[in-house]
């Protein structure tokens, strides 16, 4: 949104246009804001919550990018909590805004558990899976075309399917997305 131009010949009627345009776009996009997302897993992994390293272990490399964009194990535009370690702030987000975190294994034996013993002693299959909470505020046309603010949350539930070896996961990957990313850390 918004525009930086140099003229000469300024007309504060062309300014106030342009204004006027950049918020009515603005307007039409679904943009949430102060966002909060809870990020909840299986007992066996978690957010990985450690400082970006270089290749030799030294936490906050200068000349890595990552230490600019990696937040409480959430690499994105948004802000850890210091209080609650699964809980991230954003100031405002729209549909192509993207997140992403790196996982670990947090169980003694180092593989991720596929199984768990109840209470009574009855053993269930399990898969690991990822709970997201996101809770914002948006923007709503209500009646008259007044507008008004709503606080919404959306929940999602879903299981991670995990590569055992390498080849799983490199048959997995989008060849045209590795390209791009490749290239741009190179």
């Amino acid at each position: 949104m918004g525009k930086v131009s140099a003229n000469d010949n300024f007309n504060i009627a062309n300014y106030r246009l342009d204004l006027t345009i950049d918020f009515y776009i603005f307007r039409k996009r679904p943009c949430a804001f102060g966002a909060m997302l809870r990020i909840r897993t299986s007992p066996s992994f978690a957010i990985d919550i450690s400082p970006p390293t270089d290749e030799n272990g030294n936490e906050n490399p200068k000349n890595s990018s990552n230490r600019y964009l990696k937040s409480g194990g959430i690499i994105g535009p948004c802000v850890s909590n210091p209080y609650e370690p699964d809980l991230w702030h954003f100031g405002t987000c729209d549909l192509d805004t993207t997140v992403a975190f790196d996982a670990e294994i947090i169980s003694s034996s180092g593989q991720l558990e596929h199984s768990v013993v109840t209470d009574d002693g009855t053993v269930m299959d399990i898969s690991p899976c990822i709970q997201t909470c996101f809770m914002y505020t948006a923007v709503i046309a209500g009646k008259n075309k007044v507008f008004k603010t709503v606080r919404r949350l959306r929940v999602m539930t879903t299981n991670l399917s995990v590569a055992e070896d390498t080849e799983k996961l490199s048959f997995s990957l989008d060849a045209e997305a590795l390209a791009v990313v490749r290239n741009t850390l190179v």
